[in-house]
């Protein structure tokens, strides 16, 4: 491990060289081991042993740990008493009813006497009638009850008598109860023991030998008879729980996952019950007896803290004989007692955390780390590869960051790498010169007591760039640098440049071309009409020492050329007129007559968009001449390209919405008087047609008639030969059906079905000649519509045509108004193309429009601008 106590640097441009490394010993975290004492058995698991302590070769005793129970006492239960002494008494226990009957009967004085003697007077002077009267049957499964002076008494089932007058009969009650396991009857008590239960009372006396009056003791499964002048206090408790109190009795079931413990009265120490056998817990030996499950990671139980330090965990507490911080490493479970151990935090293990005073870091691969020292505030590097403990009593918390840059800051150091591409340096503490830092190949480590204002910035940038000393620039393709030295510009051509910071750098020119389009810049006519004009502007940088005295940026000098095309081509198209600029096919309908023929028209529409270019070109030219005049007297230094024109439009809709109107107003004219002629024409067409269609019509119902009649006429006689065909067979099986029934039979099935064939035959030719007149019909009636249709009138076949053309030329005027120079063009290309009717599309326009002077067309085709909207 090695910290870089200083650098030594070189002029600039050379690599820098380390001037002494000093070795450097930190606390590596060393592997920690626990105290063997301080692991929890949770594994542990009490089993009881049979042992032969008489030596007779037989089992007679059960040890638990140290302590020895006889099996006798262990079959009651099988509780581990700890060596405690809790008595059992089953002096009162009784296996049968009879036997419960009789103990339950034995009371310590007598009854009447006289009551005895009065009952049995009273029944011999009743002849009986008192003692049936003092009758009672028992039913199966109840205990009979009767009180006689004082004294309870149970009676068995069945029928019994009651003689003497001083006993009288109670409620009968069952001989097993499971709702009430504890049953108070006069001065005794029937307890039922069930499995799975304990009972237990005090009893009042010393009865036995080794009994003490007022203790508490249990009784076994099964049922006692117990007096209350013998015990008090009476319980029974289901085992169903874990922890079970009992009198001052506690059992304690300690399971797998589980752990419980208590503390000892008469010694003050806290015992841990672990898994097996239950615990008979006397209150007079334990107190805060507690059962606690295993699954959390840190537990307290009593005064003892349990925490399991899984993998990836870590754990520790603070000892309180000497305040020394104990490491728990993980993989253990660990009890910690209270008297001895502060309580204990556990974090997850990362590459960087803190436990107690301890800063742990594990430095990996392809990161840096390092931490101050309290003692000499020395900056101490951690190299990767290791984890390191650092006592925060004398080390500050470590720093460490990943290495994902070629410039990275770690307390006071800077781990730099040049970076292709870039520019590093940084100045001098001692002297205040600007250091460069050259060499990709080598890592550079500075300290801030002697390196500050690191620099790193990008190497090539067409923006101006402040680097240490130095201003730096990368003047781009399309682009001339100007720097000012001293008061003069200097002109460079593209590339990088560093100069000092004393040269002044301007922004760069570019030289490029420029594009400088201008859509929709409205202005009003020499008539009046609102317009407007898109044009393109091509214009570049020739001289940049006159671009750079321009007094302004370059892009107030683009603004200000953008301004002055515009201003010069606005002032060119306000003195002309809208026919001038933007003439349209409704102006040159107005001038013409249907007397031109298509050629005419179409070298008439050749010559005004001949006329309209010319226009276009002279503007362009005297627009361009403007600004290259300004540019040249006003010494901007630049060259004007070209200035194209890319159309004009009209911005006034009522205009084009009259001159609409116009257009549909002759259109109708035409129609209206096409119209008039069709309506004559087709009254002779309708005449004409009825009668064609009445002779048509009384021919087809003539052929319908003789086809129907035909086909009558041929069902008729297809009957009758069937009939005849029928007697026929009839007569002749007759003969036959005396001679032979099976020939008769066939015979007669022979001639059935030749019936039949020839009725199917004779069908089918009706209904062939039935179609074929029908069909005749049918033609007929045909060839005379079509006779009649062929005497149609021209003239309504104008009138659709006419209605046709009304309709497209609606449509075909609106569209020119709107966008004159495609209808134009599309119209020039494909007039002579499409059709109506007969007619090409350019007839129909010209003989809708009507015709004008040759004379006075030529006029306004030679001379444009002398016409007026």
């Amino acid at each position: 491990i090695f910290l870089i106590s200083s650098i030594k640097s070189i002029s600039s441009g050379k690599a820098m060289e380390y001037r002494e490394l000093v070795p450097e010993v930190l606390p590596i975290e060393e592997k920690i081991d626990a105290p063997e004492h301080l692991y929890a058995n949770f594994d542990r698991i009490i089993v009881p042993k049979l042992i032969d302590t008489s030596s007779d070769g037989h089992a007679d005793t059960i040890q638990i740990g140290k302590t020895l129970i006889s099996l006798e006492e262990w079959h009651k239960g099988q509780f581990n008493s700890l060596g405690q002494r809790i008595q059992r008494d089953d002096t009162q226990k009784v296996e049968s009813n009879d036997e419960l009957i009789s103990l339950f009967n034995i009371h310590t004085y007598k009854g009447s006497t006289l009551g005895f003697v009065t009952g049995v007077t009273l029944s011999v002077l009743s002849l009986g009638s008192y003692r049936l009267a003092r009758r009672k049957v028992v039913q199966p499964g109840y205990f009979g009850v009767y009180v006689s002076s004082g004294r309870y008494y149970l009676v068995p089932p069945g029928i019994h008598f009651l003689s003497s007058t001083s006993s009288s009969w109670r409620k009968e009650i069952a001989i097993d109860d499971e709702h009430n396991r504890r049953r108070q009857i006069g001065d005794k008590t029937i307890l039922q023991v069930p499995e799975n239960h304990i009972a237990g009372g005090f009893r009042i006396g010393k009865q036995e030998e080794e009994s003490q009056d007022q203790e508490f003791v249990l009784f076994s499964q099964g049922r006692h008879v117990l007096p209350e002048s013998k015990y008090y206090q009476i319980e029974v408790k289901s085992l169903s729980e874990q922890l079970v109190r009992c009198g001052p009795v506690t059992i304690l079931y300690v399971k797998e996952g589980s752990i419980g413990g208590a503390f000892l009265k008469k010694q003050g120490i806290y015992e841990i019950f672990y898994p097996g056998p239950p615990y008979l817990l006397h209150d007079q030996n334990y107190e805060d007896i507690s059962l606690v499950s295993r699954d959390a990671d840190i537990f307290v139980l009593g005064p003892y803290q349990f925490v399991s330090v899984k993998d990836g965990f870590v754990a520790g507490c603070y000892r309180k004989s000497d305040g020394q911080y104990q490491i728990l490493p993980s993989g253990h479970s660990y009890q910690l007692h209270s008297k001895d151990f502060q309580r204990v935090e556990m974090v997850e293990r990362t590459t960087q955390f803190k436990l107690g005073p301890f800063f742990f870091i594990t430095v990996r691969s392809n990161w840096v780390a390092g931490a101050y020292r309290k003692r000499d505030g020395k900056f101490v590097v951690l190299p990767p590869g290791n984890t390191y403990k650092l006592n925060e009593e004398e080390w500050r918390e470590p720093l460490q960051v990943k290495r994902n840059t070629h410039c990275v800051t770690l307390g006071p150091l800077t781990f730099l790498t040049c970076q292709s591409g870039t520019l590093n340096g940084a100045y001098k503490v001692s002297d205040g010169a600007f250091v460069e830092f050259e060499n990709e190949e080598k890592e550079y480590i500075l300290h801030e007591k002697e390196y500050h204002g690191l620099v790193t910035i990008p190497k090539y940038t067409a923006n101006l760039q402040k680097f240490g000393v130095f201003n730096v620039i990368t003047v781009r393709d399309g682009h001339v640098g100007l720097f000012e030295r001293e008061g003069i510009i200097e002109i460079k051509d593209p590339g990088f440049y560093k100069v000092p910071a004393s040269v002044k750098v301007l922004e760069p020119i570019p030289v490029k071309v420029f594009q400088e389009i201008n859509e929709n810049l409205g202005f009003r006519s020499k008539d009046g009409i609102d317009m407007s004009v898109s044009f393109t502007l091509t214009w570049n940088a020739a001289d940049a020492n006159l671009v750079a005295r321009f007094s302004g940026s370059f892009q107030d000098l683009r603004k200000f050329i953008i301004r002055r095309a515009q201003d010069g081509l606005l002032r060119l198209c306000k003195g002309y007129k809208r026919g001038d600029l933007l003439p349209t096919e409704q102006d040159i309908l107005q001038l013409s007559d249907d007397s031109i023929d298509i050629a005419d028209k179409q070298e008439i529409t050749k010559r005004a968009s001949e006329a309209t270019r010319q226009l276009y070109a002279s503007l362009e030219s005297t627009a361009k001449s403007l600004l290259e005049n300004i540019s040249t007297t006003s010494k901007l230094g630049v060259e004007i390209k070209t200035i194209q024109i890319d159309g004009f439009l009209l911005r006034d809709q009522g205009i084009l919405n009259d001159l609409n109107q116009i257009t549909k107003s002759q259109l109708a004219t035409r129609a209206e008087k096409i119209q008039g002629e069709l309506a004559v024409a087709r009254a002779e067409v309708e005449k004409l047609t009825r009668a064609k269609q009445a002779e048509a019509d009384a021919q087809v119902r003539i052929q319908e008639a003789e086809t129907h009649a035909n086909v009558r006429k041929l069902e008729t006689m297809a009957d009758v030969e069937a009939k005849v065909a029928a007697a026929k067979a009839e007569t002749e099986i007759k003969v036959q059906n005396a001679t032979a029934d099976a020939r008769a039979s066939a015979e007669s099935q022979r001639i059935c079905l030749e019936i039949e064939t020839q009725k199917k035959i004779q069908e089918a030719k009706a209904e062939a000649e039935s179609i074929a007149l029908i069909s005749e019909a049918n033609y007929n009636k045909r060839m005379k519509e079509n006779e009649a249709a062929s005497h149609l009138p021209p003239q309504e076949l104008q009138l659709e045509l006419a209605r046709l053309q009304v309709e497209m030329l609606e449509r075909i005027g609106k569209s020119a108004w709107q966008y004159p120079d495609i209808y134009t063009g599309f119209l020039k290309s494909f007039s002579d193309k499409l059709r109506i009717g007969s007619m090409t599309a350019s007839e129909v326009l010209v003989k809708a429009a009507g015709r004008v002077d040759k004379l006075d067309l030529d006029e306004h085709l030679t001379n444009p601008t002398s016409s007026s909207s």
